[in-house]
């Protein structure tokens, strides 16, 4: 936990401003710096997270139309791989969990997907 406030307080002031803009599902008492962190985190190593400001902006569904891998070969990246066709004007969606049922306690929110019941 002191690695996030460590590492926020290591951005410039554009950096920060731009990580607060993030949505952040607050459970009660949790500090807005780590609520922001723990609804976007992407996994980099086995228990490591990372921000990406522009994934970040991604929305979930339950069957994404793309994936997200992180790349540490070339330089320090997430790269996000269309896991099929996607037609001009469709939303870019991503999977934040493969337990739907964790979507309202970890980001918030009951999944509306297609591939959802409802």
């Amino acid at each position: 936990l002191v690695e996030v406030f460590h590492h926020f307080e290591q951005l410039s002031r554009e950096q920060r401003n731009e990580y607060m803009k993030l949505h952040a599902h607050r459970e009660f008492g949790t500090h807005k710096i780590l609520s922001i962190f723990k609804t976007n985190r992407f996994e980099v190593h086995c228990s490591e997270g990372g921000i990406f400001l522009k994934c970040s902006r991604l929305n979930h569904a339950c069957h994404p139309w793309a994936n997200c891998t992180y790349e540490v070969i070339e330089r320090k990246c997430l790269k996000v791989t269309a896991l099929f066709d996607i037609a001009k004007g469709q939303e870019l969606t991503i999977s934040y969990t493969t337990i739907p049922r964790d979507l309202p306690r970890d980001y918030g929110f009951y999944c509306d997907c297609p591939s959802c019941p409802p």
